[in-house]
């Protein structure tokens, strides 16, 4: 099947026939040249300006492409040339032929215009300032006004200049330009005639480019003398869409400005009717020589009847046949379409030839002749390309909310079959376009024609219009049955212009205030100086004014530096200073200009008060849509108008360290932030680790940390601190510790050491090194020192800092010391690094020297320690009041909890030497007056006489002794009472008591007397194991956590179960001689009936001695049995009594 592109054609350069710079000398091309009403019109008006003084000089003519804007332009300025031009006699033979009205003007212009004609200044404007446009008019008119002439005025040479300047970019002043356009007029005699084609391109140049204070120079050109004292300016500016309509990107207060301008312009319609614009639109399409003519002529022929019945007339056949393929609705739409909503890429011409989705062109590669069925371009096409495809940035179009709402509910609606949708979208054209009253409102009729190809096929038509009701049922479309209008729009009362200036004259809140709060700018980053060291470090943005101390300015995220953005209308002072109040870097940046600015912050500020506070948002649904499509617009134009104004490109003034600059470019700009950087920190980290070089670490860095910490302080000794596999604790070891050479070899092991100096990290080293050196006379608290590190010049990030005082206080062990709440550290731990990194203003260090007299007695203490085993002294190894301090606090922390804890069995001395020890705060004070005082000497002071000093070592030694053993003596203590209880010699306990155990082994019931036993049996330990597990069975708790009473319970507790175990014991019948001993069990009755059962150990070793006593008792009896018997029963009697 043939493509429609196959078969018909466009003319992509079709155009408008006349170029005002190319043709400004063509002598023919004023020829054929026929005035219309309009030109007539626009001719009396210059005129009467031309005639009269205080006239208006300055108008805008607005029209579609190829409605004569720039033909009569063309005609005016050949009008306005030299008598002896050509061109000139052409055009007033023109008049002259014409009627009366034009023979009468032709007559009065040649007398209002000298032989000279005036200086015809005509420029074609393109997307630059306007004051651009102008002076290359002015530059061409002045060199055509003097161009028979040997010497040109020195005007000529300023021009010149000046469109040099134009060529390199540089910026012209309005006050330059308009003192130009009236030097121009004043050396001429005779005036300037200004036309400014294409005057939209220069329209949209100043929306987007709001600082440049074009639009003013127009107002200013507008508003010049109108006397007849100086020659005349007049200025004319062709326009494709009214003055306004360009503005629609702006605020209202700015638009608002826009109409103030405009209002100097007097605006001529050159619109031509919806008849005339189907003429061109048919002279567009190009069908040539093929075989769709019959075709179309009976498609054409068949539409002209069915228009007529819809009271469309006005439209030929012919007309009809040339517009094809656009559907005969469409060519009536597209006119009303394109001059009410149509944007700067989005004109009937655009799309009649250009390449977007949903346009002609687009069209006729996509259809196919099917069956010799003609498809045609319908009206819910035209909607895809004006509504749809444009979007919503144009809250300045006349029925803005109407379009806001047909728009919304088409597009809520996307859900629905593609033929619904159709249908809606047909009906939202026709709604956009005219009233209910005209002739394309949007009846069933018309909305069921505007979906046929064909306009006799009678049965599609009813299809589409039952379509339609089914949509009338389903509720989704209104129909106004009295006048016979199917409508998707309801329409609200709440005026939003209104309502926008009432809150935008209620804002009082200075512009700086009211951009932090609704434009959050993020941080910049300053990249090349990041890259180079690995250190992400960004620029904070605050905005600041007249009102704040620029002194007192500080830094508010802990970023590494401050951009300031000056949001007063009064100029910056000169003293700017070098850095933040907080010693970091400091940049200003001031704006040429912040009208743009502040009338799109305070348009944006007003729209969400109404979008918080306004109580008819709530009921009313279309009203708050079209707020909310207003606050994205609003939201745009404020971010675009940000840029603009603080682009450094754009003539900001830009303070850097307290000096201004000249930047030219974006680029530039980020690079001397690098330098900034480089210049401040230089002292900084160069460490490329992303896990740990950062302010707040991740969970698993972390965790990483804290691991590598641990590892640290438990194995320095070790390669790698002892970590093994790859993971991120490994990855910032490497880095920051292994890298840089502060873990590294030591002989067989492994040392921390200072970095080397190449690693990036040595500065930041001696940083840690000297802020704890100068810690003597008291703590210095950690968070000092973060604050020092992370200040200029350093400017480290939280990360890596607790790593790097870890190392600096390992590397310097005996001489730097750790404080938690005032608390001297002793033993360095995980457990304090991890409290340290989340309360690091809990902490201290400080350094412990030592100097003069005090020496002796650390060699003193130093013999002890060594003696009392704990610490093993190197050779060569320097003293320092930490290498003692440290070992002995040790040893008091390390003692069991019953020595450092009794207060019964240990002396006075011991006691307060514990006491001390474990109490220290300071360890300088501990050495020279606590340990001193405990053991009741004075303190130490440079007046030490030598034999205090044995004495107190002496002392000392002994009071070490005493609390070493004191738990030993409570071990022996308890063993000498457990064989008293049990009947054991000391020196047997070990062997005699597990022997006997074994014997009653399963046959307790009682569960306290079978720990006893099960305790008694235990062969896998030593002796004090065994004899300390015992001691914790009988008293249900370790001795070395006992208190003072828990001697009395243990007492108690041995005295009771040994007598279960006695008592169990002589139940027992069997029992079988062991190894050295024998057994018996003796019961004995006494007179009340009671009876005493006990087994009775025999050793063999005291069997002989016992034997020669028997002997040596019978034979002081003399063989008496009465009497033998009753030392038997006394004897008995009393041994078990015992």
């Amino acid at each position: 099947m043939p493509l429609l592109s196959d078969q018909i054609k466009l003319k992509r350069r079709y155009s408008r026939s006349i170029n005002l710079e190319r043709d400004l000398e063509l002598v023919d091309s004023v020829f054929g040249y026929i005035p219309t009403t309009r030109a007539i019109d626009c001719l009396e008006r210059f005129l009467k300006s031309l005639s009269y003084a205080n006239t208006n000089r300055a108008w805008t003519i607005t029209g579609l492409y190829g409605t004569g804007k720039s033909a009569f332009a063309h005609f005016l300025a050949s009008l306005c040339a030299p008598s002896e031009n050509e061109m000139k006699t052409n055009a007033f033979q023109i008049l002259e032929e014409g009627s009366p009205t034009e023979k009468l003007i032709g007559e009065q212009l040649k007398s209002k215009l000298s032989k000279e004609g005036l200086v015809r200044a005509i420029a074609t404007a393109t997307y630059e300032p306007v004051s651009n446009t102008i002076i290359k008019a002015l530059f061409r008119g002045v060199y055509l006004f003097y161009k028979e002439k040997k010497q040109k005025p020195d005007i000529f040479r300023k021009l010149e200049d000046l469109m040099g300047e134009i060529a390199k970019g540089e910026k012209i002043s309005n006050q330059k330009v308009l003192d130009l356009l009236k030097d121009v007029a004043e050396t001429s005699h005779t005036g300037v005639l200004l036309i400014i084609d294409e005057l939209g391109k220069n329209l949209e140049f100043a929306t987007h480019n709001q600082t440049s204070g074009d639009l003013f120079l127009l107002q200013q050109i507008a508003e010049l003398p109108a006397d007849n004292k100086n020659p005349k300016i007049f200025i004319i500016g062709l326009l494709h869409r009214a003055f306004s309509d360009y503005s629609h990107n702006l605020t209202i207060i700015q638009r608002n400005e826009w109409a103030k301008i405009q209002g100097r312009f007097e605006d001529i319609p050159f619109n031509e009717s919806t008849e005339q614009i189907i003429k061109l639109i048919g002279n567009a399409i190009d069908k040539g020589n093929n075989n769709l003519e019959p075709l179309v002529s009976d498609w054409s022929q068949a539409w002209k009847g069915n228009l007529l019945k819809v009271n469309l007339n006005g439209i030929t056949h012919n007309d009809i046949k040339n517009i094809y393929p656009l559907h005969p609705l469409s060519a009536f739409v597209l006119p009303l379409l394109c001059s009410r909503y149509a944007q700067n890429d989005r004109t009937l011409f655009t799309f009649l030839t250009g390449e977007e989705s949903h346009s002609l062109a687009n069209f006729l590669r996509e259809s196919t002749i099917d069956n010799k069925k003609l498809p045609a371009l319908k009206l819910h096409r035209l909607y895809d390309y004006f509504v749809e495809s444009a979007g919503i940035t144009t809250s300045s179009l006349p029925q803005y909310q109407r379009w806001v709402e047909i728009q919304g509910y088409i597009h809520d609606a996307n859900h629905h079959e593609p033929e619904i949708q159709k249908i809606l979208k047909t009906i939202g054209v026709l709604n956009l376009v005219t009233s209910s009253t005209g002739s394309l409102k949007a009846s069933r009729r018309l909305v069921a024609l505007a979906l046929c190809d064909k306009a006799s096929d009678e049965s599609l038509i009813n299809y589409w219009d039952n379509k339609i009701q089914g949509l009338l049922d389903k509720g989704l479309l209104t129909w106004r049955k009295q006048i016979d209008e199917l409508r998707i729009w309801e329409g609200s009362d709440f005026e939003i212009e209104k309502a926008i200036l009432q809150q935008v004259e209620e804002i009082k809140e200075p512009l700086g205030i009211l951009l932090a709060k609704f434009n959050s700018i993020r941080p910049v980053v300053i990249q090349r100086h990041s890259y180079t060291t690995g250190t992400l470090r960004y620029f904070e943005r605050q905005f600041v004014d007249s009102s704040q101390t620029l002194a007192d300015i500080t830094c508010q995220n802990n970023s590494d530096g401050l951009i300031c953005y000056w949001t007063d209308k009064k100029e910056l002072l000169s003293q700017v200073p070098e850095t933040t109040k907080d010693g970091k870097p400091l940049v200003i940046i001031c704006p040429s200009e912040l009208g743009a600015l502040s009338s799109a912050c305070l348009e944006y500020a007003a729209l969400k008060t109404i979008e918080k506070n306004y109580p008819q948002l709530r009921t009313d649904g279309i009203a708050r849509r079209e707020v909310r499509f207003r606050l994205d617009i609003a939201r745009k134009i404020l971010d675009e108008s940000f840029l603009k104004a603080f682009n450094v490109r754009s003539g900001v003034s830009c303070w850097i360290s307290g000096k201004e600059e000249i930047l030219r470019n974006e680029m530039e700009f980020k690079s001397r932030l690098s330098d900034l950087c480089d210049d401040t920190y230089i002292n900084g980290l160069t460490l490329w680790n992303e896990l740990i070089n950062r302010r707040q670490l991740s969970s698993q860095a972390s965790n990483a940390r804290r691991i590598l910490i641990t590892a640290m302080i438990d194995n320095s000794d070790k390669d790698k601190f002892g970590i093994t596999g790859y993971g991120p604790e490994r990855s910032i070891y490497e880095s920051l510790l292994g890298k840089t050479e502060i873990h590294k070899p030591n002989g067989d092991g492994w040392k921390i050491d200072r970095p080397s100096e190449e690693s990036g990290i040595l500065p930041v080293w001696e940083a840690i090194e000297e802020f704890c050196k100068q810690a003597v006379d008291a703590p210095a608290p950690v968070d000092l020192l973060y604050k020092k590190l992370k200040e200029a010049p350093y400017g480290v990030k939280d990360g890596p800092i607790p790593i790097l005082l870890a190392a600096v206080l390992l590397k310097y062990s005996d001489e730097f010391t750790l404080y938690q709440a005032g608390t001297f550290i002793p033993v360095l731990g995980s457990e304090h690094f991890e409290l340290l990194m989340k309360n690091p203003e809990r902490f201290a260090v400080k350094h412990i020297p030592i100097t003069g007299l005090r020496l002796k007695v650390f060699k003193a203490l130093e013999s002890i320690i060594y003696k009392s085993g704990n610490r093993t002294l190197s050779a060569g190894r320097n003293e320092t009041i930490l290498g003692i301090v440290k070992p002995l606090v040790k040893f008091a922390m390390n003692l069991p909890a019953y020595t450092r804890n009794t207060k019964k069995n240990l002396s006075p001395e011991a006691i307060a030497l514990r006491n001390a020890l474990l109490s220290s705060k300071e360890p300088d004070n501990l050495i020279f007056v606590e340990i001193p005082k405990a053991l009741g000497f004075p303190a130490i002071d440079e007046n030490l006489e030598e034999e205090k000093i044995k004495s107190f070592k002496d002392k000392l030694a002994k009071t070490i002794q005493e609390l070493n053993t004191a738990y030993e003596k409570l071990i022996s203590e308890c063993r000498q009472y457990i064989c008293n209880a049990f009947s054991i010699e000391s020196s047997e306990l070990k062997q005699r008591l597990p022997m006997r155990a074994r014997f009653l082994s399963g046959l307790c019931v009682e569960r306290h007397l079978t720990r006893l036993v099960f305790a008694s049996m235990d062969d896998n330990q030593d002796e004090k194991g065994w004899l300390e597990g015992l001691v914790m069975v009988i008293s249900d708790k370790p001795a070395s956590s006992w208190s003072d009473e828990d001697l009395l319970v243990f007492e108690n507790n041995l005295a009771n179960l040994s007598r279960k175990f006695i008592n169990l014991e002589a139940l027992q019948k069997n029992y079988s001689p062991g190894e050295g001993f024998d057994v018996r069990r003796i019961t004995l009755t006494r007179p009340d009936g009671t009876e005493v059962n006990q087994m009775v150990w025999i050793e063999e070793k005291y069997k002989k001695d016992a034997d020669d006593i028997i002997e040596e008792i019978l034979k002081k009896t003399g063989g008496n049995k009465q009497l033998h018997q009753t030392l038997i029963a006394g004897l008995t009697e009393k041994i078990l009594k015992d």
